[in-house]
């Protein structure tokens, strides 16, 4: 790689890495009488497939499912704030929704050193859907240090965005249908 090259990929990377670390709005904090949940499907606006695992071909021969950032930020959700005493659904049963969306999601494909993803997580009442409360983080660089491909890039992204977008929320004080404590 030539020293011009060198220099003007690292200034790129500067230049994304200010946008990024630019002042964030909070991660949202749920309810203080919060204690059920549903996690609604991640939309994914990016107009790209966003696979974190799989082969199309082997998908397409045996049926093999590819897994994709979508679903695996879901299940990643729920067995953060499971871990944290709320009980999570993936039907709406009346309580409270939980939703990510995607706008943008690129990976540094030259060293898989960070991820700039447009991303919001929106919270809505059962009744009727209104916004509870919704957090965009635009532009947001990520790191994805140590990956060895794409995927795996995406897969520490979609990480390091579940866990810091609800890393404000509680444990929460659950309690059982019949009174009791779990």
């Amino acid at each position: 790689m030539t020293i011009v090259r060198w220099w003007v990929r690292r200034g790129v990377l500067f230049a994304v890495l200010g946008v990024g670390c630019t002042a964030q709005s909070p991660a949202p904090v749920p309810p203080a009488d919060l204690q059920r949940l549903t996690i609604l499907p991640t939309v994914n606006s990016t107009g790209g497939e966003l696979a974190i695992s799989g082969d199309p071909l082997l998908e397409e021969l045996f049926g093999k499912p590819r897994q994709m950032v979508e679903g695996y930020m879901v299940a990643k959700a729920a067995a953060l704030l499971t871990g944290r005493g709320y009980a999570v659904s993936s039907v709406g049963a009346g309580s409270p929704a939980l939703r990510f969306e995607i706008e943008e999601w690129d990976v540094d494909a030259a060293a898989f050193d960070f991820a700039v993803v447009t991303v919001s997580v929106r919270m809505t009442r059962a009744a009727d859907a209104t916004p509870l409360c919704t957090v965009r983080r635009a532009q947001w660089v990520v790191p994805t240090r140590g990956a060895a491909s794409v995927m795996g890039a995406r897969r520490l992204a979609a990480d390091y965005i579940v866990e810091h977008l609800l890393a404000a929320w509680p444990r929460a004080d659950r309690i059982e249908e019949d009174g009791s404590a779990p």
